[in-house]
């Protein structure tokens, strides 16, 4: 029962989505080819997760805002 509860707290630790700064995006490998839609779209006093900067991508590349 022991070894369930520590994989249930290991789950929630992964489940939980961690946000980054704009510069800390930038400087992230996963967008070095979209850096300037990044210094478009992302503002300076908000974090954002990877999943936030790839929908916010997707729609800049798709012709919305």
């Amino acid at each position: 029962a022991k070894k369930q509860t520590i994989e249930n707290e290991v789950a929630e630790v992964v489940k939980t989505d961690v946000s980054y700064t704009k510069a800390q995006i930038y400087k992230a490998k996963r967008y070095m080819n979209k850096k300037d839609i990044i210094t478009v779209m992302l503002k300076e006093d908000k974090r954002y997760t990877f999943d936030q900067v790839d929908k916010l991508i997707e729609q800049f590349l798709k012709g919305g805002k």
